[in-house]
């Protein structure tokens, strides 16, 4: 099966000047609400890049998984970030989720933490319809160190944490 793809950088605040047409679905990959300030735009252009009758899906990382910190040296995971915070939070951190070890030149990034609850209503507020809200205990990569790969792919905490932690979720609405 060959599907025809285009592909289009830009800001999402942007996409309806950088796409004229609407779509059937929406997909919106993990990891991309937590570069986003405003959520209510957010929803509103997700909102208006479909058609009538289309669906978004969204799989994210799961907010309180983002609260929680790996203590230094430990496999204790800790809570340090606020869930409840409308304003930006300033990391200086080297590495990624890719390469926790890794090196760059520049590490300041401004994030933000969305409530599970701040999502669905913002998309709500836009006109979807929700239908399906699904969580995890299951990453797509390894958020802590500490994390082992239980398949390929997902990602759980060991032992007595696994299975009893938030770590992603999947929305689904029209």
């Amino acid at each position: 099966m060959r599907l025809k793809a285009s592909f289009v950088f830009g800001n999402i605040y942007d996409a309806p000047k950088l796409v004229s047409r609407r779509f059937d679905v929406v997909f919106q990959s993990i990891g991309s609400l937590c570069w986003l300030p405003d959520l209510k735009e957010w929803s509103r252009v997700v909102a208006g890049l479909l058609n009538e009758g289309g669906r978004y899906v969204l799989e994210e990382s799961h907010p309180s998984a983002d609260v929680l910190v790996q203590a230094p040296g430990t496999g204790h995971l800790q809570p340090e970030l606020p869930y409840f915070h409308d304003e930006p939070l300033e990391f200086n951190d080297g590495g990624d989720y890719a390469a926790p070890d890794a090196q760059f030149t520049h590490n300041r990034s401004i994030e933000f933490i969305h409530p599970l609850g701040d999502v669905v209503t913002r998309l709500i507020e836009a006109g979807l319809t929700i239908d399906r809200l699904t969580e995890s205990p299951r990453c797509v990569f390894p958020r802590y160190r500490m994390m082992e790969e239980t398949r390929p792919g997902d990602w759980e905490p060991p032992g007595k944490l696994r299975g009893k932690l938030p770590m992603s979720y999947i929305l689904r609405g029209a």
